[in-house]
Parts: C-alpha cells; sequence; structure tokens
C-alpha cells in the first residue's frame, strides 16, 4: 500500500477523497495537455525516428554532432529548444494535474482489497461445482441405458405400423391401376420407398415379397404410363377427342356414307375446288393454340385429377403423365424412348389408316385392286409389230397406248374419293400427331425449369427436328408409294435387258462388271447416264443351254457361276470359296440365282400414279401449313425452324415428284412416240378413227392426203394433254414449262437424229465412185448455196430469175467435170429419199400448230415460295378429259417474258424450221442430182451422130419421165401442195441448163443427132408441165436455141458475139463449134489424122471467136 511518511518513523493510511475542479482549474488542465500533444505532434512529425518502437538515441545524437555537410549538426540548436520545451510543458501539467494524481493513489487500495474478496468467493463457487459434478457422473450410466430402451420401443411401434400399411400396398397400387390413377400410385410408392429407406425395412426378409411387387409396380408404372402416350400421342382411341373434332367439320369425309350414290362425287368435286386450306389448318390448330396460351399463362402449372377431364382434354392428359414422369426422374427415359418408336408408330398410323379407309369404302377399294397394276410389275401391253404396211396399221393402238388412266384419276372416277379421304386422314392425322409433340416438347420443357436453349442443347435422341424429319421422311415415302407406277420405275430397266440380249450374250458378271462405275454410283447429276438399273444385279432362275464350239450342250446357270466365282476373286483379291460353300451353295452344279423372292412393298389402295398429286395436293398443303404453325418459335441456333415444312415441301416437290412426273413423261413418250415411230399415217385416216387430232388446215382439199410419223401424231397428242394437265395455257410456272420443254426437245433430236442418219456424214468416202464424197452434202454444207435456195424457195419477186439462174450455176459450177462424177452412188436410197419426203412432211405439220402453242405474258415475279395459297397456285395439276374435236379448247404453252425457258422453246421452233430447210434442200438437191445423172447418163450412153433419122426417145430420157411422175405422186399427193412446189421450183432452169452444160460430153453431133436431141428435150419438157403449178414456167427455148446454133453454123455464132447478141458464153460457143466440126474430124479419123486444112479452119474459128469475144467484152 502506498503510503506518507508520518512523525516518528510511522506510516498513516490514506484514503481516497473526491476533489472537485473549478472551470478555470479544468481549462488549465486541459491546456496543459493540448500543448504537451501539440509538441508531442511536432516530435513525430520533425523527430520521426525517436517515436519508433526500439529506437536507438544513438541514431539521433550522433547526426546532431557531425557537422560535416552530410551531418545534422545545425538542427541541434532546434533540437534542444524542442527539448526544453517538452521538459517545460511536462512540468506544468504536472503542476496542474497534481490532485488528480493524488486521487488515484489514495483508490489503490480499496481496490486491492475489493479483489482479495472477490478471489476467495471464485474458490469457493468452483468447490461447490466439482462436488455438484462429481455427485451427476456417479448416475449417468443408468440413465442413459433407459434412455436407449425406451427409444427402441417406440421405433419398434413405429416399424410395425409402418410395415402394416406396406402389407395393404399390393392391394391399393392394383386397383389404382385399374382406375389409372397414376399420380397417386407415384406419390404412394414414392412414400413407400422413402419409408422403406428410413426405418431400413428391406434388410427384414420377410419383406422381401412387396420389395419386389413395389419394383414391379414403379416399372409397370413406367410402361403404363409410356403406352398412355403413346396411345394419346398417336391417336390410337378410336373415340379421340381431337381427331373427331377435325373429322366432324370435314364434309368431304363425314357426308360419305352411301358410295353408291352420285351426290359423293359431287360433294369430292365441290371439296376441291372450294376447299381452302388455311381454314382447314386453322381449324386443326385451334385446340393447341388454346392449350399453349394456357400453360403459358400459369407457367406450366396445370394439374387436372379428374378422368373426364381427360377424355375431353387430351393435352390436359399428356401434362398428367409427363408431369407423374418428372417425379418418377423418367421423364428423361420417356422422351427417348417416345423418340425411338415415333418412326414405327407412323408407319402403324398409315396402315391403321388403310384398313380403316378399305372398311369404309369396300366396293371402291375391291375395284380399284382389281383395275389396277400389281406392284412389281410393268406394263405388259403387246406393242404392234415393226414394218406394217401404211394401210395396215390400226390406228386405235396409238389411243391405247395413251390413255386416260395415264393421266391419273379422271374427275369422274370414284377411286378419287378413296385417294383424298385416305390422305386427308392421314395427314390430318399426322398434324395431330405433331401437335401433341409439340405439347410434349413445350411440357418437358417447362418441367424441367430450364431456359429454352440449355434445354434444347441438353435434348440426346427427343428432338423436335427429328420428330419433323421423321414425320416428312414417313410423308415422301408415303407420297411416292402412290405417285410412283412400277410400270414407270422398271420401264428403263426392262428396255436395257431387251437392248442388251438382243445385242450379244452377255452374262450378270460381265454386265456389272461393266456398268457399275464406282465413281458415279452415288452422283445424282449422273443419275441417268450410270444407273445401277444398266446391269443385270439379278436374274431369275431359267434352265437354259448353250452349245459351245465343240458343239457340247452346256447350262447357262454353270457359265455363270463359274463367271460369278471368276469376278469374286478380281474383285476381291485373296477371295477363296471354302470347301463346304463350293459343294454346297457356289459350286458348278448349282444356281447362283434366287429360286424365290418375296417383294414386300407397301400397299396402295389405288395404283400409283404421278398424276395422283392433283388429287393429294390440298391435304398435302394443309398438313404443310399447320406443321409450319405447330413449330416453335426460333430461340437460338439449336432451336426448330418453323420454315422446316415449306422446306420439305419444296424439296419434296423438286427432288421427288418432278423427277418422278420427269420420268412419267418419259415412259408415256417412250410408249406411245418411240411404238413404231416412222410408221406412216395419213392425218385423215387418224381423224376417222375417233383420234383428238386437229385438222390444222380444213381449207385445204389435199389435206386428207398429208402422210406423216406416227410418233408425231402421238407425240401431239402426247403434248398437248400434258400441257392441258399441268395447266401450261393458264399460267407460266417453270418446273412445269421445263418438263414439255424437255419433252419437245427430246422430240426434236429424235427427228434431227433421223435426219442425220438419212444423210450420211459429208466426210464419208463413197466406194465405185470417181468422186471421194457425197456431192448432196458437199451443196448441204455450202452456206451460199444454201442462201440462195432458201431465197428462191420463200422470195414471190421478180428476181426469182436471177436467183435461179445464180442458184443453177452454182450447182454446176464444175460443168461437164461435175456431171462425170455423178453416179448412183451419190443419189439417196429410195427408203432414205421417202423417209426425207415423210420428214418433211412431218416437221412442215409440227410448224402449223406448235408456234400456235406459244403464249407470252408479262413476268408477274410474285412467286416467293413461303405463301400457302402461292404453293397451291404454283404446283396444282389440271384434269386431262376426254375432248371432242367439237367441244376441244386451244391449248397453250404459257412462258413469261425474257426467261430462258422461253429462249429454249423458241430455239426448238427454229430447230424444226432450220430441219425444215434443211429436209427441203436435202430432196431439192437430190432430185437435182437424180436429173443430172439422168440427163448425163443419157449424153454418155447414147449417139449423137446417127446415120439415119431415128424418132425414139432414149431410154434414160423414159426412166427420167417415170421419176418425174413418181414425184408427182410423192410430193404433191402425200405433202401439202406448197411444199412440193418449193421442191420442184427452178428444175426447168436446170434441165435448161444442163443440156448446154452436157453438151461438152457429146462426142460427135451431126443434123440427126440434133432432132435426137429435140425430141428427148420436149419430151422432158411435156413431162415436167404435167407438175408443175405454172406449166409456162417449163421452157427449154434456152437450150433449144443453143442447139439451133449448130444448123446456123460457126459464121452466125461469131457474128452474134461480135454483134453482142450471144445468149451464150465463150466457153459453151467454143464448145457448139467443136460439135459443128466434130462430125468431120470424125469421118477422116480413118486417116493418119484430120487433114490439115480442117483442122487449120476449126483453130481459125476458135481463135475469132475468142478475138472478137475479147473485142466486145
Amino acid at each position: 500500500m502506498l503510503g506518507i511518511p508520518r512523525e516518528g518513523g510511522r506510516n498513516r493510511t490514506r484514503t481516497l477523497s473526491v476533489v472537485q475542479f473549478s472551470d478555470l482549474e479544468k481549462s488549465k488542465m486541459e491546456s496543459s495537455i493540448e500543448q504537451l500533444d501539440a509538441l508531442i505532434k511536432q516530435v513525430k512529425r520533425s523527430w520521426k525516428i525517436s517515436t519508433q518502437e526500439n529506437s536507438n538515441p544513438l541514431e539521433i545524437a550522433l547526426p546532431l554532432l557531425d557537422n560535416t555537410s552530410v551531418g545534422m549538426a545545425y538542427k541541434l540548436p532546434d533540437f534542444l529548444k524542442l527539448t526544453g520545451k517538452i521538459s517545460q510543458s511536462l512540468q506544468v501539467a504536472v503542476n496542474e494535474h497534481y490532485q488528480a494524481f493524488n486521487n488515484s493513489v489514495g483508490s489503490y487500495d480499496t481496490i486491492c482489497r475489493s479483489i482479495d474478496e472477490s478471489q476467495q468467493t471464485v474458490k469457493t463457487v468452483k468447490s461447490t461445482l466439482k462436488q455438484i459434478s462429481s455427485d451427476i457422473s456417479s448416475k449417468n450410466q443408468f440413465l442413459s441405458e433407459l434412455n436407449e430402451r425406451s427409444k427402441q420401443y417406440g421405433d419398434m411401434m413405429e416399424i410395425l405400423d409402418v410395415i402394416e400399411d406396406f402389407k395393404k400396398l399390393p392391394n391399393q397400387v392394383d386397383n389404382l391401376f385399374a382406375d389409372k390413377k397414376f399420380g397417386l400410385i407415384q406419390e404412394i410408392l414414392s412414400n413407400a420407398e422413402s419409408d422403406a429407406e428410413k426405418y431400413k425395412l428391406w434388410r427384414i426378409p420377410a419383406l422381401n415379397n412387396i420389395k419386389n411387387y413395389l419394383s414391379t409396380a414403379k416399372k409397370n408404372l413406367f410402361d403404363i404410363i409410356l403406352e398412355e402416350l403413346n396411345s394419346t400421342i398417336y391417336l390410337k382411341s378410336r373415340s379421340s377427342s381431337l381427331l373427331s373434332l377435325v373429322l366432324n367439320n370435314d364434309n368431304s369425309s363425314s357426308n360419305i356414307s352411301n358410295l353408291e350414290e352420285f351426290s359423293n362425287l359431287e360433294l369430292y368435286i365441290n371439296n376441291i375446288v372450294n376447299i381452302d386450306v388455311l381454314e382447314k389448318s386453322s381449324l386443326i390448330q385451334t385446340k393447341l393454340n388454346n392449350f399453349l396460351k394456357e400453360i403459358d399463362r400459369k407457367n406450366g402449372v396445370k394439374v387436372i385429377h379428374r378422368q373426364s377431364d381427360f377424355e375431353n382434354d387430351p393435352y390436359s392428359y399428356l401434362h398428367f403423365l409427363l408431369a407423374t414422369l418428372t417425379k418418377l426422374n423418367q421423364l428423361p427415359k420417356a422422351l427417348e424412348m417416345i423418340a425411338q418408336r415415333h418412326p414405327s408408330e407412323l408407319h402403324k398410323v398409315v396402315n391403321d389408316t388403310a384398313d380403316e379407309i378399305k372398311l369404309k369404302h369396300p366396293n371402291l377399294v375391291t375395284s380399284s385392286s382389281k383395275n389396277g397394276k400389281h406392284r412389281g410389275k410393268g406394263n405388259n401391253t403387246p406393242k404392234s409389230k415393226p414394218g406394217k404396211k401404211e394401210n395396215d396399221i390400226d390406228m386405235k393402238k396409238s389411243d391405247e397406248n395413251l390413255s386416260l388412266t395415264d393421266f391419273g384419276l379422271a374427275i369422274g372416277d370414284l377411286n378419287n374419293i378413296v385417294l383424298q379421304d385416305f390422305f386427308w386422314q392421314i395427314f390430318t392425322k399426322f398434324l395431330l400427331v405433331l401437335q401433341s409433340h409439340r405439347v410434349v416438347f413445350e411440357l418437358a420443357k417447362k418441367l424441367s425449369g430450364l431456359p429454352e436453349e440449355q434445354f434444347i442443347s441438353n435434348l440426346n435422341s427427343y428432338n423436335f427436328v427429328e420428330i419433323w424429319k421423321n414425320m416428312s421422311s414417313e410423308t415422301r415415302s408415303l407420297m411416292y408409294s402412290y405417285l410412283s407406277s412400277d410400270a414407270v420405275v422398271f420401264n428403263d430397266s426392262k428396255n436395257n435387258i431387251l437392248s442388251t440380249s438382243s445385242k450379244s450374250f452377255s452374262t450378270p458378271a460381265t454386265q456389272i462388271s461393266e456398268n457399275w462405275n464406282l465413281i458415279n454410283l452415288f452422283d445424282s447429276t449422273k443419275k441417268k447416264q450410270n444407273s445401277l438399273r444398266s446391269a443385270t444385279v439379278f436374274q431369275f432362275d431359267e434352265e437354259e443351254y448353250q452349245e459351245n464350239e465343240r458343239g457340247e450342250s452346256r447350262s447357262l446357270n454353270d457359265i455363270h457361276s463359274e463367271e460369278l466365282k471368276t469376278f469374286l476373286k478380281e474383285v476381291f483379291p485373296g477371295f477363296k470359296i471354302n470347301e463346304t460353300l463350293s459343294r454346297t451353295l457356289i459350286n458348278d452344279t448349282s444356281s447362283p440365282y434366287l429360286e424365290n423372292e418375296e417383294l414386300i412393298q407397301r400397299e396402295t389402295l389405288v395404283p400409283g400414279n404421278v398424276f395422283n398429286m392433283r388429287v393429294i395436293l390440298d391435304s398435302f398443303l394443309i398438313f404443310i401449313q399447320g406443321s409450319k404453325s405447330v413449330f416453335p418459335k426460333k430461340a437460338g441456333n439449336s432451336s426448330p425452324d418453323s420454315s422446316e415444312p415449306f422446306n420439305f415441301f419444296i424439296d419434296f416437290m423438286k427432288k421427288t415428284f418432278l423427277p418422278q412426273l420427269d420420268d412419267t413423261l418419259e415412259y408415256m413418250y417412250n410408249n406411245t412416240v418411240n411404238v413404231n415411230p416412222f410408221d406412216i399415217i395419213s392425218i385423215s385416216n387418224y381423224k376417222s378413227s375417233g383420234g383428238s387430232l386437229v385438222n390444222v388446215n380444213a381449207g385445204s382439199d389435199t389435206i386428207s392426203d398429208i402422210q406423216v410419223f406416227k410418233s408425231s401424231i402421238d407425240f401431239y397428242n402426247l403434248f398437248t394433254k400434258v400441257c392441258e394437265t399441268l395447266n401450261t395455257s393458264i399460267k407460266f410456272r417453270e418446273e412445269y414449262s421445263s418438263l414439255t420443254v424437255q419433252l419437245l426437245v427430246k422430240f426434236y433430236n429424235k427427228y434431227d437424229e433421223l435426219y442425220t442418219t438419212l444423210l450420211p456424214n459429208i466426210d464419208q468416202p463413197v466406194t465405185n465412185s470417181q468422186n471421194n464424197f457425197k456431192q448432196l452434202n458437199r451443196w448441204l454444207k455450202s452456206p451460199e448455196l444454201a442462201h440462195i435456195s432458201l431465197q428462191i424457195i420463200n422470195t414471190k419477186t421478180k428476181s426469182e430469175k436471177r436467183l435461179l439462174s445464180t442458184e443453177t450455176g452454182m450447182l454446176l459450177a464444175n460443168g461437164s467435170t461435175l456431171l462425170k462424177s455423178i453416179d448412183k452412188t451419190q443419189i439417196l436410197h429410195p427408203k432414205n429419199f421417202n423417209s426425207l419426203t415423210h420428214l418433211l412432211g412431218t416437221v412442215d405439220w409440227i410448224l402449223k400448230w406448235l408456234p400456235e402453242m406459244r403464249r407470252v405474258v408479262a413476268g408477274e415475279n410474285n412467286y416467293d415460295g413461303v405463301n400457302i395459297d402461292q404453293l397451291r397456285s404454283h404446283w396444282e395439276l389440271g384434269e386431262s378429259n376426254p375432248t371432242s374435236l367439237s367441244n376441244m379448247k386451244k391449248v397453250q404453252l404459257t412462258f413469261e417474258k425474257d426467261t430462258p425457258l422461253l429462249n429454249q422453246f423458241d430455239g426448238v421452233l427454229k430447230d424444226f424450221e432450220q430441219l425444215l430447210s434443211n429436209t427441203l434442200l436435202a430432196i431439192r438437191y437430190d432430185i437435182r442430182l437424180r436429173l443430172i445423172y439422168y440427163i448425163t447418163a443419157t449424153i454418155e450412153n447414147n449417139s449423137w451422130n446417127p446415120n439415119s433419122d431415128i424418132n425414139a426417145i432414149c431410154q434414160e430420157i423414159k426412166e427420167l419421165c417415170n421419176l418425174v411422175q413418181l414425184y408427182k405422186s410423192k410430193l404433191f399427193i402425200h405433202l401439202q401442195p406448197e411444199l412440193g412446189e418449193k421442191i420442184l421450183y427452178g428444175i426447168p432452169n436446170l434441165i435448161d441448163k444442163l443440156f448446154i452444160t452436157g453438151a461438152e460430153l457429146i462426142p460427135v453431133l451431126n443434123q440427126n443427132g440434133i432432132r435426137k436431141l429435140y425430141l428427148n428435150i420436149i419430151t422432158i419438157q411435156q413431162s415436167l408441165r404435167a407438175i408443175m403449178k405454172l406449166p409456162e414456167d417449163v421452157d427449154f427455148t434456152h437450150s433449144l436455141a443453143y442447139f439451133d446454133l449448130y444448123k446456123k453454123g460457126v459464121e452466125k455464132i461469131i457474128d452474134q458475139n461480135r454483134q453482142k447478141k450471144s445468149l451464150f458464153n465463150l466457153k459453151e460457143n467454143k464448145n457448139m463449134i467443136r460439135l459443128i466440126f466434130s462430125q468431120e474430124l470424125k469421118d477422116h479419123e480413118s486417116q493418119s489424122g484430120p487433114p490439115l486444112i480442117i483442122n487449120k479452119k476449126y483453130h481459125d474459128a476458135i481463135k475469132e471467136l475468142e478475138r472478137v469475144h475479147a473485142a466486145s467484152g
């Protein structure tokens, strides 16, 4: 204890005193403290090192004593001064606070006593607590045992109650299964699983049966819910509310009850005319839209437990089932299984619908199956044999080859009802199925609780796009089966087999190795150039034999088997047939071909035909439009795109329908136009046989005798019916117009190929001829000559005579050299000439009606392929009904301006016109070749210096006159008169010139020869006047005047040249002078040579003629 020293050496205890300070004293005390704080702050600021913990005074003192430039001796006075201030301030503070110091010292003793008393109290409490703890520990073990035993008894009672409830579960679950209360079953199974886990019940062996039952019940619950989902989605219940809602609003389906009444057909016609695709699609879409709005409004929270509500609202039932699966943690697995079963379920929908239609329309379906073609078999209609005479051709056969059934079901055919009813139900069901999948997709997204993009990215097998792809694949397959005809599909293969077998013996192994080009095998652009159908892949077993070189007969099967094994060894190096297979399957005595074949294909209710699209299109478009509305809105790159249905429609129409339509048209073309294409028939005969041919020149009296190729009439009927079916008269549709133009191009190529075949190539050598190449083709290949000839044919002016003279000069440009080169090998064979004549008449007849079909309209450019009405208008097909001559309407082919197809069509027209011109020129030039040949033969094969005056016509001239009469029958009776006139026009000019040019080939001429020439020339003149349109044009005065110079003599010839009145050129005049001297020179041939005087007179005359000609030139 602190104390103050007392007198006498004793201490006196100080007690705590409380002193009260005045305001002044308080102010002084605070001021002293503040002054001291200010000094301390100054020290921290100026002498910071002194305030640091563990500071060393030497670190301050030494720099203050350092007088160098780096020392701090200059701060020493300030340091001392600050030290003084601090001492003074501390003194002031102590003086002002002495009383407070005293109070603190006085209170110290009191605090020490209080602490001592507290310590004693704590010791007492601690001792007491130790005693209590010791007492409690002695009884803890006994209490724990009692507590554990009580807890076990309580758990046992609770477990016994739970076990009692578990025993009742099988009956409860069975009853709930019977009532389809899947939600309650799920709750019971979930609670049972929790209780079993909580109480460890499955450790009890006696409960194994219940455990197995509950496990089976959970699996059965999943399977039953999955079946209920599929049953609801795929409309397996015949009382489906969705299907009933749609079909009950469709008059075309619900009102057809009595199939024998014609009113059904009226309903069908009314339906195809007045159907509104958007309205039908909107009707089917209404219920889905309402449901989706409701679940969006309630954010997916919609649970209905009343069974009656499920029957009226299948979408709510789907919601309930999916929610139950979510609680079972089986939703992903269920979606995966639904996706796996989707293709097979769609196929069942198709088959079930077909069975329903069969029951609904038994009479029509039975009739269709009897009249339709069996799948896998082609059309075995016998074809007429080639080589028939013109008058023996049965004209009705052409109509049979192009029957109306080839253009699909006619509007009056009741099978249209079957086809429309079937596809209306199919596409309605498909659309409802797709809507159900949309509901499942949306509900699964809501139940997952994930954002849409994450939900879609997490989907594995169940993806709405994949669901759509499977449905579109089934739709494509179904429609193809009704649009494809086996006769069309197998036509190319059959034609190839026939052509192969007719050429040479070829085995399957050889054909495969030759025709299978693996590089182009899967190239769709080369499908028709290199197709698998070009090779014989399989062959039915037929026991056929072939003799070898030694005369031994051997089975073709044995030969084929050996070649097949050899081929396999070449394709697969190291391939070796084991002994067992060699003895049993592929030995030399067994057949490598199929012994039995079972072809499994989709059975159709009506025969497949590409023109069935006219009935299917509307229901197909309803399905497409509805599917577009069903697609969810695109939320990201992985989301489904609502344009998928439209893309599928365009893809199907362009890649499936159009190629099938193209193949069908090709098949019809091959089986009509290509059947005996070059048989000859007259238009009048065809017209009288009841055909649909239009008389294109009714004002002509000779039109009935015109003969054309049968293929042209077949093509006309096919082409006009195709245009009528494709509605080309109404509007321009590029896809359809392209097919018709391709058909026209193919038809032109056929005739162009015929023309090329009939006229050998210009480079083809001619045997047994002085000239190496065909003169006819030389003329045809001369553009200048062709230009002049066409001007003559097409010009009706005064310049015709000049043009004729030019043409004749070009034809006979080589003079007598040309005449000597023409023999029979230079002339067309009679069969070729006849074919050219009929080709000319045929092409001319084609150009009478083909240009009239051309119709050009302004481009609308309003088709974008995304509007359902535009799609319907763009792809719809017309009806091809039987029409008679009296009510046949004009069929046209419509094009838009400045389109490639219009240019292509115009190009075909120009090609036909060029083919007409070429054929016309070929016949015209060939006739001139014949004239050259006969007149040259007349001059070369006869003597023109007879001793007597014999009035006999040369044999060659007689033949030429007969030929002229033949021309009359061929060119005027079986062709249009103007064509014959164009061909023969200018012949008199040529013959007139021929006799003058041919005079160079006469070696000797006398007066009797002159009279003989006159006789033959006049004979030809009379024959030509009988066939020419204007007999007065047949005038040979020029050639007669030329031979008349023989009588006038040399002086007259020279005098005419001197007076510039000569009608002939220098060469012709010189030749006549030679002929005048020829007899005289001939008479002196027996001597050593001609007399010098005669020879001199001849040469003098030639020289004088040349001088006069030069002077007058």
